[in-house]
């Protein structure tokens, strides 16, 4: 059984390339890449689960 060779990640954990993000007609997000390298952290911002929730 012949093996698939995966593809170069550059030793990133994440590697993101030209990702689009679209709502109806609306472009929220336009080739953005993205990479992280093993053992970085990347902070993000956004409103906490908590705070959503009704009181």
């Amino acid at each position: 059984m012949a093996q698939e060779a995966l593809p170069q990640t550059n030793g990133a954990s994440i590697d993101i390339r030209a990702l689009e993000k679209r709502f109806g007609n609306v472009r929220a997000v336009d080739d953005v890449s993205l990479t992280i390298e093993a053992g970085s952290s990347l902070p993000c911002s956004g409103p906490a689960a908590p705070a959503n929730r009704p009181s």
